[in-house]
């Protein structure tokens, strides 16, 4: 297999061994707290989805310096944070993250002048970036700011997360009127 749009096994060895060598830098060198770190093999190798608890302001931004100057960040030029309760590998739950919580102005930081990517599919860099050997990068911060009171932060806006009694009677008339197919329920 030729390595490229198709998932080989070179990618996920790769995405498998980044993962891990960045956890363990924001972990170790950092002293940063990170949950997990996944580099998707779908996307190329060039977007990192990492799980955290924010604990303090610009913990995210931290996070995202500290991958974006690693050698193993050098694969990485978008960098996806979602909250702790979010495994980085299930992508509906990141993409709803990223909806709810990614604030376009924000949440959205560009690192310009960084080394470039060394993915062979990021097919937007000039050929002047390639000779500089110099690129941009960027942080979606889909966390809640940690400076918000426990209380003014949202609910999760989803089927599995209203409340039972309210879940309970939708699945009842569902199946009382004979919606096929049945729901899928999608649990965390």
């Amino acid at each position: 297999t030729v390595d490229g749009a198709k998932v080989s096994d070179f990618m996920a060895v790769l995405s498998t061994t980044a993962s891990f060598e960045l956890i363990r830098i924001i972990r170790l060198h950092a002293n940063l707290f990170v949950r997990w770190l996944n580099l998707p093999v779908e996307w190329g190798l060039t977007t990192a989805v990492g799980s955290i608890k924010p604990l303090f302001p610009g913990h995210p931004y931290q996070i995202a310096a500290t991958v974006f100057s690693s050698r193993a960040g050098r694969l990485v030029d978008k960098l996806i944070l979602v909250e702790d309760d979010v495994p980085p590998m299930e992508m509906t739950y990141v993409y709803w993250d990223f909806i709810e919580k990614n604030h376009p102005d924000r949440g959205i930081v560009i690192w310009e002048g960084m080394d470039a990517s060394l993915s062979p599919l990021v097919a937007y860099t000039t050929e002047e970036d390639k000779k500089r050997g110099t690129g941009s990068k960027v942080l979606f911060d889909c966390t809640f700011p940690t400076t918000w009171p426990k209380e003014d932060i949202p609910g999760r806006l989803s089927f599995e997360h209203f409340p039972e009694e309210i879940r309970k009677r939708v699945l009842e008339r569902w199946e009382k009127l004979g919606i096929k197919p049945k729901p899928q329920i999608v649990g965390r």
